[in-house]
């Protein structure tokens, strides 16, 4: 375990784990993301856009469209390397959200895609007044794992089956709602909860929960990983006769610092 990124960003940490984030995570963000975006008025790119807690990449590509230069920090070395593939044209470093090498007030809007679970808050908010430039927004958001279908109810109980079998780890991550953050001071302005859908087969959907921290915790106690994909496969093989919309329940919430908005 990485003592750097602490018991539940740890999960995260890995070659395996950012190979899998970057091949295998279904393209929930750029939905989520061209929402916030509206509701925001952005037609087009705002200036820099920060990425905090990018991962493999995938939030950054999605914030990418309204950012004339992207910069991601990831605490997880693996990860990064991962995010600079994903997104070559974006400027990525190893860093904690707490403490960004970043430039004050030259970020208009910062982005954290499921990851200020693994942050301390009041930190993070310090970070953000010092690095937003004077009209600069956050976008937090995240979506719930992608565990029902409208076509089936078989997806619903494979996933009570594989969440049974394989817990989600408990402890070393936060709740983080619009309430949470607006308490710990991020002025929330904007905010909305929806579904998005997306289509997967039985490989893509079985590639995608291997992704998850049930698997990474299990492989981490010292069970097999083909063992456990082997497993998966056969419980969600009888569902997928062929390709099924996949549901996904989203959020986000755009905050502003200190009432200063443009």
């Amino acid at each position: 375990m990485s003592p750097e990124l602490g018991d539940g960003a740890a999960l995260f940490d890995g070659a395996e784990m950012a190979a899998g984030y970057a091949a295998a995570r279904p393209p929930v963000h750029e939905p989520v993301m061209t929402r916030a975006a509206v509701a925001l008025g952005w037609t087009g790119p705002v200036g820099r856009v920060l990425d905090v807690g990018c991962g493999a990449g995938a939030s950054t590509r999605a914030a990418s469209r309204w950012a004339t230069t992207i910069f991601g920090v990831d605490p997880g070395p693996a990860m990064v390397a991962a995010a600079r593939n994903t997104v070559p044209g974006a400027r990525f470093v190893v860093s904690r959200a707490e403490a960004m090498p970043i430039a004050s007030a030259s970020i208009a809007a910062i982005v954290a895609a499921g990851s200020l679970n693994f942050v301390v808050l009041a930190h993070v908010r310090a970070e953000a007044v010092r690095v937003l430039a004077p009209g600069g927004v956050i976008v937090a958001y995240d979506f719930a794992t992608g565990a029902r279908s409208s076509a089936t109810v078989a997806v619903e109980r494979g996933f009570a089956e594989f969440s049974t079998r394989w817990p989600q780890p408990a402890g070393g991550r936060l709740h983080i709602d619009q309430a949470v953050l607006g308490a710990a001071g991020f002025d929330v302005r904007l905010h909305d909860e929806f579904v998005v859908t997306i289509e997967m087969n039985l490989e893509a959907y079985v590639d995608y929960l291997m992704t998850e921290t049930n698997v990474s915790a299990a492989v981490a106690r010292g069970e097999d990983r083909i063992a456990i994909r082997a497993w998966t496969t056969a419980v969600f093989a009888p569902a997928f006769a062929g390709p099924l919309p996949i549901e996904f329940d989203a959020w986000y919430a755009v905050g502003v610092i200190d009432g200063r908005v443009s």
